[in-house]
């Protein structure tokens, strides 16, 4: 399992960083958390297949995380006939959103066949034999109706949790993390300070930890100078950065 990081930064792209996606690549099939704008171009760019991507999971409806999506799916109904692929979203209105905005730009002419739409929920939302996925819910957007998560996503006997966007107080901080082991733990830092998420991370069990998501940038100079009190190795990717978990 890899594990490409499209995009790595906060609710702006800025220096170099677009907003959040995150690729994780299997031997058959690749899988998407979070499709932020320009996530095609990229992908394009780096002359990706874009066949080999199964389906895209959304944290969560706000902008960053999903800008990208109505790219991807008009790609695969104007030029990428062989794409199959599923798109989860956790809200109704935003699936709605989705079909009507397409709908539009492509006349009414897109392939629903190909391209299919599911609303989810708390608890495992995805297993095709290949990669399994299971949503957490998160406080991210609690002053809201809107409902945000987080995504354990298992492969080729290998774990890794993305937190998604959490709560500032970090009540929502996934404490089963401290006694179920993932191999990469990547959590955002945009919402409260590097200090308080190390807190956390430090009791976790993980192989390797990824800060994304991170505002304002001078954070990751606060990370290096914390990671000596963290038991794993701490990575800071950049847009294009992948990591292979063995």
């Amino acid at each position: 399992m890899k594990v490409k990081f499209l995009g790595t930064s906060h609710g702006l792209p800025m220096n170099g960083r677009h907003c959040q996606s995150i690729l994780i690549q299997t031997e058959n099939g690749d899988y998407m958390i979070d499709a932020g704008a320009p996530v095609l171009d990229i992908l394009s760019n780096e002359g990706y297949e874009l066949t080999r991507l199964k389906a895209i999971f959304v944290t969560h409806m706000h902008s960053d995380h999903m800008m990208g999506v109505a790219d991807i799916i008009c790609a695969a109904s104007w030029y990428y006939k062989d794409m199959n692929f599923k798109v989860f979203l956790p809200e109704q209105r935003g699936i709605d959103a989705i079909k009507s905005f397409c709908s539009m730009l492509l006349y009414n002419r897109y392939d629903t066949d190909r391209i299919t739409y599911n609303l989810y929920e708390e608890g495992q939302i995805y297993d095709d034999g290949n990669f399994k996925i299971t949503a957490y819910h998160t406080d991210h957007m609690d002053a809201t109706s809107d409902i945000a998560y987080g995504f354990l996503a298992e492969s080729e006997g290998k774990k890794v949790y993305i937190t998604g966007d959490m709560h500032r107080t970090l009540k929502d901080f996934r404490e089963q993390l401290y006694r179920e082991k993932v191999n990469l733990l990547i959590a955002e830092c945009a919402h409260f300070t590097p200090e308080a998420l190390c807190n956390k991370l430090k009791k976790c069990c993980t192989d390797a930890a990824a800060v994304v998501h991170v505002f304002p940038l001078c954070g990751y100079d606060d990370f290096k100078k914390l990671e000596k009190e963290l038991p794993f190795k701490m990575l800071y990717p950049k847009d294009g950065d992948e990591y292979e978990i063995s």
